[in-house]
């Protein structure tokens, strides 16, 4: 196939500093950016919390953020689209693999109509499978039928996000991170205004469910004309390697085949490191009740600010580290590891602190005194999101062909016994139970990715085969 490559005089010394200095001002440029958007998402979440809590009651509050806990699930399935793009298409750029990019991407397109009516599949039977009322003690706070058809509505509007799945991978890919960042803000303004609409109309249970969806799926409804400019770009082969591909790689490329298994594996190897699996709130319900789910949203919403730094780098890294990859430079891989570790990790411990200081006093402030404030709570998201934003360095290093199926099935692996641990903590400590219990899951699963490195280095070299 047709390779592009980019070559830059000077000396090696004179490169890295120009390198440095470019780096340091994309990464300046995205965290601003997603500063912006996360900015927006704080300011509208604490907007629409009252009035959640207002037009529904606490009780009422709680059911809508349990019922809102299945939309990241759902979101993890359209979401291993952007993961798979982001890596696949950063190897074909690594590699100046043009020809391959183009075949990557239709390939990659044909699986996300395939995967719309997945979803609703999946979101159909949810809704009409399971006793709802019961799981979530909703009582008066909404009917049965109403569960039922939240939980459509939400899965109907992911169905529609996955081609803008595609076009986000692909901006992440092309390193229009920073753009990228920027639409969670734009999708929380819509799903506020659809709040403001809800609240001023009287409405029940299903709008708010709906206006949630908003801020999950915009993003990618955005993406989906963001991100043309750059497929376009890809598909004339307008782009530049990392480097200088060494003569033994220039042969070939990576060899993943695109199905549901490695949809699958992807989305695993890639699960964001936030807050647990994404069923506290369920557990929550089955063993405190609602009034337990409002103290944990309250508390993980705002605790999103100790992730500022890892969530914004994110897609940058994944795609960075996958271009590194596949051109064979391990060395280069592995000290920009340390050195993003290094940053991010302390940057976090630095955001981490000062939640634990200040967190409590803003949530009583923004629950008006009507949810429960916890200080375990609160210090346990600062221990958690120092653990993820480890996290966050080191899954993009290990989402090779060789190391991603690894990842993927520790991480669904640790699921049942991360909920069932978060159960039995939440019965005797309370909302603090479920982060308590990430925190364990997450210590456990760096540990077995450090074990893993450590046993054998070689798997984060690639193995590639012909291209033809």
């Amino acid at each position: 196939g047709m390779r592009l490559y980019r070559f830059t005089g000077g000396t090696s010394r004179g490169r890295h500093r120009r390198s440095s200095r470019g780096g340091l001002r994309q990464r300046l440029s995205i965290l601003s950016s997603f500063g912006a958007s996360q900015l927006l998402v704080f300011v509208t979440s604490l907007a629409r919390i009252p009035l959640a809590i207002e037009a529904l009651g606490t009780r009422g509050y709680g059911v809508l953020l349990a019922v809102a806990s299945l939309l990241p699930w759902m979101a993890l399935v359209v979401s291993s689209l952007t993961n798979l793009t982001r890596v696949e298409i950063s190897e074909c750029i690594g590699t100046g693999d043009a020809d391959a990019a183009r075949v990557t991407l239709a390939s990659l397109r044909r699986s996300g109509r395939k995967m719309s009516f997945a979803v609703v599949a999946i979101g159909g039977v949810l809704a009409g499978a399971l006793p709802w009322s019961s799981i979530l003690r909703s009582g008066a706070a909404a009917s049965p039928s109403a569960l039922r058809i939240s939980i459509a509505i939400a899965a109907v509007a992911m169905a529609l996000s996955t081609s803008g799945a595609i076009s986000l991978g692909v901006m992440h890919a092309c390193r229009q991170v920073a753009i990228a960042q920027l639409l969670p803000g734009v999708g929380a303004l819509v799903s506020l205004g659809a709040t403001v609409v809800a609240f001023a109309a009287h409405l029940s249970l299903v709008p708010f469910v709906a206006a949630t969806s908003l801020a999950t799926c915009s993003p990618y409804w955005l993406a989906i004309l963001l991100g043309r400019r750059s497929a376009r770009a890809l598909k004339r082969g307008e782009f530049a390697s990392a480097g200088q591909v060494p003569a033994t790689l220039a042969s070939g490329r990576l060899g993943r085949t695109i199905n549901a298994r490695t949809l699958v594996i992807m989305t695993g190897a890639a699960a964001p490191p936030l807050f647990s699996t994404g069923l506290d709130p369920i557990v929550l319900s089955l063993s405190r009740g609602p009034i337990a789910v409002a103290s944990y949203g309250l508390a993980t919403r705002l605790g999103l600010i100790v992730t500022l730094l890892p969530s914004g780098l994110y897609p940058l890294l994944w795609a960075n580290f996958a271009r590194l990859r596949a051109a064979g430079d391990i060395a280069r891989l592995r000290g920009e590891y340390w050195r993003e570790l290094r940053i991010i990790g302390g940057g976090t411990a630095v955001l981490a602190t000062a939640f634990a200081l200040i967190g409590p006093r803003v949530a009583t402030a923004i629950g008006g005194g009507k949810v429960a404030v916890p200080e375990l709570l609160y210090s346990s998201i600062s221990v958690l999101g120092v653990i993820a934003a480890v996290q966050t360095v080191t899954l993009p290093v290990l989402a090779g062909r060789k190391t991603a199926p690894w990842t993927a099935t520790l991480v669904y692996g640790q699921v049942i016994p991360n909920e069932a641990l978060s159960y039995v903590l939440s019965k005797h400590v309370g909302a603090a139970g479920p982060i308590i219990a990430s925190i364990v899951a997450g210590i456990a699963f760096l540990c077995a990715c450090w074990w893993l490195v450590k046993r054998d280095p070689d798997r984060l070299v690639e193995v590639r085969v012909p291209h033809n």
